[in-house]
């Protein structure tokens, strides 16, 4: 998704891969799921983030299968698939190569696969400790709030003055953002109204229509309820269950379809 904007600010750049995933990820709700969103085709999956590090997934992706530590079910076709498609592109620009390069041989030596020093995750996968403000921006303004106010700063810029180019673009990357959500949030509720003309339990076909239709349940959370006092539409309320969910439905990463395997899967 990522090369289809070469060219382009990286804040666009970032903000449209958003967009694109959004509109392509996979759309699935599953069994008694009240709050949804994967980061995949399956409940359990795993994202591949060549950005961040791919050296590594090079050099271990064909053992993930047997391994004993973490096994993914990666075929032989997704492995040939990433090796030839993505890879290539992200040589020489990951975050991985950028901190090996400037990485001293001794430091090296105690702080890279070692496990002495906890820093690879910061430096090989995407970083977890960022945390959305839901209580004074997402729960009261809503998603479509959150557009409409970067569209109305945008409008008091201007593009010709090279200092506000920078501030257009950063809110051009809301809209987009904003939009992608949405987006997402109205694919899920049109999935859910698609299973709930299924469903034969009544308890559940209700759960499908209400969620559906943007509307609460006396089972939803606490900072949903909040949001419903909050949100100016249905699919901002299902976007932003999505959201709560915390399982990557905002990566900008390239997706690959790993299935996890658990140990009693496995055996």
């Amino acid at each position: 998704m990522i090369q289809r904007t070469e060219g382009q600010p990286h804040i666009l750049r970032v903000a449209q891969a958003f967009n694109d995933t959004c509109n392509e990820l996979s759309v699935n709700i599953w069994e008694g799921e009240l709050i949804v969103g994967t980061s995949g085709e399956y409940r359990k999956c795993a994202i591949l983030t060549p950005e961040f590090g791919w050296l590594w997934i090079n050099d271990e992706i064909d053992t993930f299968p047997e391994r004993g530590q973490d096994p993914y079910d990666v075929t032989p076709e997704q492995t040939e698939f990433i090796r030839k498609n993505i890879f290539p592109y992200w040589k020489g620009k990951s975050i991985e190569e950028a901190f090996l390069a400037r990485t001293s041989e001794a430091t090296k030596k105690i702080g890279v696969d070692t496990g002495f020093l906890d820093t690879d995750s910061k430096w090989r996968n995407g970083i977890g400790e960022i945390s959305a403000d839901y209580i004074d921006v997402i729960l009261p303004k809503g998603y479509g709030g959150i557009k409409a106010e970067a569209e109305a700063y945008m409008a008091e810029l201007d593009e010709a003055i090279p200092a506000e180019k920078e501030k257009i673009n950063f809110y051009k990357s809301m809209v987009l953002i904003a939009d992608a959500m949405i987006t997402l949030g109205r694919r899920y509720s049109a999935k859910a109204a698609e299973m709930a003309a299924e469903e034969t339990d009544p308890v559940r076909k209700k759960e499908l229509e209400e969620y559906a239709q943007g509307s609460l349940s006396s089972r939803l959370s606490h900072s949903e309820k909040l949001f419903s006092s909050y949100g100016s539409s249905s699919s901002e309320a299902s976007s932003l269950r999505i959201l709560l969910h915390g399982t990557r439905a905002d990566s900008t990463s390239i997706c690959i379809r790993i299935t996890r395997r658990t140990k009693k899967q496995a055996s």
